[in-house]
């Protein structure tokens, strides 16, 4: 029994060395930290390893079992042996267990941390990417703030950047100065891109924004609104000093500028608000100076026009003019009256002028002197003079058939850029079953001598009508720019002489009356008959006849009147034809 206890005890310490063996195995150094979320630099469990962490654990068991066989070799019977081997195999096995459990947890431990390398590795990889993302992101915005703010082709703030300014502005509690808005639109600029190409007209535009931009302080909101229009907003400056700016910006303009070797010179017209009241808005600002710029253009350009509460008024009046015409084109409530023209020795009627009337239901009627420029202005004198073309020729077919007699259509020169305009007039004859030679158009001398490609297709439109054998006058002569000896290159036939030429006994010298003489001898050289309007007394006649001249009308032998009333008057004047005209003969006078 005593020896059985002795040898407890040892194999105790033996079992107790063995495993603490074990234990210090764990500290294996493949194995420390595996919850750690970052292993990195760790060394890996290589098999060398496991073989020596396996025999390290080994060393307890196996020790205990040799030394204590040893000492008691041959004292033990097989059971007695029996108790020693099977603690020594279990605590063998035991061991090589955790050797191996060891070696798997030291494996994962790796996959681990070579997952989270890869991970952490990945997360920096994309944080980087997320940042660059971000910083390109912001870049963007700044970048689409800039296009929304800013005119892509200049450079300067646009019109929404504009009205922030000056809404700002307008808006300060300490708000008590006086500001500015200017518009500036480039006279005629359509010419230089048609010319040079929309290419070098946005060159033209770029350094012309940098001339404005010198031109005016850096507080200053400098502005391209669209296409050729620019605006400036000053704050706190005197009427004064604004009209001042409006007129240097032009002399900037005006400067030639350097585009291919070759100077392109610019003008520009300025409209100018003052904007006294802090209530006004952005909008009600602009409106105001569009209004005064529209006013600069339509007073000849290459000039400033300041606002006043009068252009407003002027533009209502446009505005209901324009509605109403449009009306009135749409539901037939337009008419045609005529006044004749008359031989000035037989008083007889030779041709009748078409003009157009307007009267607005339950009032007065509308002068063509308001409601003609509104029709140009807005593009309706288009429509406006197909139907007048059309009524007038279909007037004139019975009187035309009874009498031989024209009659003359006043035509825009909006009519005549149009590219069917002579499809127009020849189906309108067509179908109207009037001679070509009934018809008569008067144009005037600015649309035929305007230059360039426009004036190029209006002659060609105007020959083309001739060869068809409509004629063509020139109206209110002498008040353009046309000279006598340019007439022998036109395609005329019959020249208007305007009222302000015509003779008045007691006002004019015979010296005074030299235009009119010299209008009168270069037309019978060239076989062109003149017609003198705004005759009003019989001495008016009596010079004209005198002068050579035969036909005239005007207020001393009729106002323009209602078909029915030339009716009469013809039916009165004239003499029947009595054989229908030819039309193919040569003409003389206004009749065919």
């Amino acid at each position: 029994a005593s020896d059985f206890r002795t040898v407890t005890i040892s194999d105790s310490a033996l079992w107790l060395v063995s495993y603490v063996l074990i234990g210090v195995a764990g500290l294996q150094r493949a194995t420390l930290g595996a919850a750690e979320p970052s292993t990195r630099n760790r060394a890996p469990l290589s098999g060398r390893r496991t073989i020596a962490f396996a025999v390290a654990t080994l060393i307890g068991p196996a020790s205990l079992l040799v030394m204590t066989g040893t000492s008691q070799f041959g004292q033990w019977n097989s059971t007695e042996w029996g108790h020693l081997i099977v603690p020594a195999a279990l605590s063998g096995a035991l061991s090589m267990l955790l050797v191996i459990r060891l070696s798997f947890v030291a494996r994962v431990a790796q996959q681990r941390s070579e997952e989270l390398d890869r991970r952490t590795i990945e997360l920096d990889r994309q944080a980087r990417d997320l940042a660059e993302a971000l910083e390109e992101r912001k870049a963007l915005e700044r970048q689409l703030r800039h296009h929304a703010l800013h005119d892509p082709v200049t450079g300067l703030a646009n019109r929404a950047l504009l009205s922030q300014r000056m809404e700002w502005a307008l808006s300060r509690r300490d708000n008590t100065g006086q500001h500015a808005l200017l518009l500036l639109d480039l006279d005629g600029f359509n010419n230089v891109n048609d010319s040079l190409g929309h290419a070098k007209g946005d060159e033209l535009l770029v350094e012309l924004a940098h001339r404005l931009r010198a031109a005016v302080t850096p507080a200053d909101t400098l502005a391209r609104l669209g296409g050729d229009e620019f605006a400036v907003f000053v704050e706190d400056i005197a009427s004064f000093q604004a009209r001042e700016l409006a007129d240097h910006l032009r002399e900037v303009i005006r400067a030639p500028l350097r585009l291919d070797g070759r100077d392109v010179y610019l003008t520009a017209s300025i409209g100018l608000v003052d904007i006294h009241d802090a209530r006004i808005t952005p909008q009600d600002a602009l409106r105001d100076a569009d209004l005064a710029l529209y006013a600069a253009k339509r007073n000849g350009r290459d000039r400033v026009v300041v606002f006043s509460p009068e252009l407003r008024t002027a533009r209502e009046t446009f505005t209901r003019i324009a509605d109403g015409l449009r009306k009135a084109l749409a539901h037939d409530g337009l008419a045609v009256h005529y006044q004749p023209v008359v031989d000035l020795s037989t008083g007889q009627i030779m041709a009748v002028e078409a003009l157009v009337r307007w009267t607005l239901a339950g009032s007065d009627p509308v002068s063509p002197a308001e409601f003609i420029p509104v029709a140009e202005e807005t593009g309706l004198i288009v429509p406006l003079g197909a139907w007048v073309l059309r009524r007038a020729c279909q007037d004139t077919r019975p009187w035309h058939a009874r009498y031989g007699i024209s009659v003359t259509v006043n035509v825009s020169g909006h009519q005549l850029v149009e590219p069917d305009f002579a499809d127009t007039v020849l189906r309108t004859l067509s179908e109207v079953d009037l001679p070509a030679t009934a018809l008569i158009l008067e144009i005037t001398e600015t649309v035929l001598i305007a230059g360039g490609d426009q004036s190029e297709r209006t002659l060609d439109t105007l020959n083309r009508l001739r060869d068809e054998g409509v004629r063509i006058a020139i109206d209110d002569f002498g008040t353009g720019y046309s000279s006598l000896s340019y007439l022998t290159q036109l395609p005329v036939d019959l020249l208007k002489i305007d009222r302000s030429f015509v003779p008045s006994a007691g006002e004019a010298s015979s010296d005074d009356h030299a235009f009119t003489r010299a209008v009168l001898q270069l037309g019978a050289s060239r076989r062109l008959p003149a017609i003198a309007e705004g005759v009003e007394t019989p001495e008016q006649a009596r010079l004209l006849r005198e002068m050579g001249c035969t036909l005239a009308q005007g207020y001393l032998f009729a106002r323009p009147s209602p078909a029915v009333v030339i009716d009469a008057a013809l039916a009165r004047f004239n003499t029947p034809i009595t054989k229908p005209s030819d039309d193919s003969a040569v003409v003389t006078g206004v009749r065919s």
